[in-house]
């Protein structure tokens, strides 16, 4: 006489452990979500702020090439403070720490047209104008004193009304460091850096920083 095979269902019991198994193996799992995607956002943002870099110093390197007003060098003057009666004089500057909201005080925005002499179709106003209109990017210039035209806010925006594409939102900081030949400074050049800090609605210390450079020379 065959004896009788009998198939028994996992109890309650046991489908209790392998769910508890597998939610411990899945919430293993989702602890590296929140990781990768904090490298992919700070990713997105450096290639942002590189972005930014290039666009400036082309900018800066631009306006001081294709400058004719003050004997061809008040654009080499605003970018790096260079001194015309004595060019080998300045020192090695520091980036300048901006505030959150600078960029809404209207006694601190800059009228970059007014600032490097601005006739309309010339070759620096139609930089000035690529500039502040490039790839929907919205450019605010800031001034801090003397320093005219060396800090700028920055906004990724696109569309007529302003629409955000990016949570990219950084200020931008000029400064310049003398071009050394063995020992002397040379005149007419400058190793000129900026500085991107994000998020401009941080405090200065609080962001995430990057800094590029690019040397600049003036003929005369």
């Amino acid at each position: 006489m065959k004896k009788l095979l009998r198939k028994h269902s996992f109890t309650l019991v046991e489908v209790l452990i392998a769910m508890g198994i597998c939610v411990i193996g899945i919430c293993s799992l989702m602890v590296f979500f929140p990781i990768g995607a904090n490298a992919s956002r700070d990713a997105a943002m450096a290639s942002y702020a590189s972005n930014t870099a290039d666009q400036i110093l082309s900018f800066a390197k631009m306006c001081i090439e294709e400058d004719t007003a003050a004997g061809g060098f008040q654009a080499f003057q605003a970018f790096t403070k260079w001194n015309i009666t004595n060019p080998s004089s300045y020192s090695p500057e520091t980036p300048t720490a901006t505030a959150p909201g600078d960029f809404e005080d209207s006694s601190k925005q800059y009228d970059l047209k007014t600032g490097f002499g601005y006739t309309s179709g010339s070759k620096i106003a139609n930089v000035i104008d690529t500039f502040l209109t490039n790839d929907g990017t919205t450019i605010t210039p800031l001034h801090y004193g003397s320093d005219y035209g060396r800090v700028y806010h920055v906004d990724f925006t696109s569309g007529t009304g302003g629409s955000k594409y990016s949570d990219f939102n950084c200020y931008a900081s000029i400064y310049a460091k003398p071009v050394y030949a063995g020992t002397v400074k040379m005149p007419f050049a400058a190793e000129l850096h900026v500085e991107i800090s994000w998020p401009a609605e941080l405090a200065y210390e609080k962001r995430h920083k990057r800094d590029f450079s690019l040397n600049v020379f003036k003929a005369y």
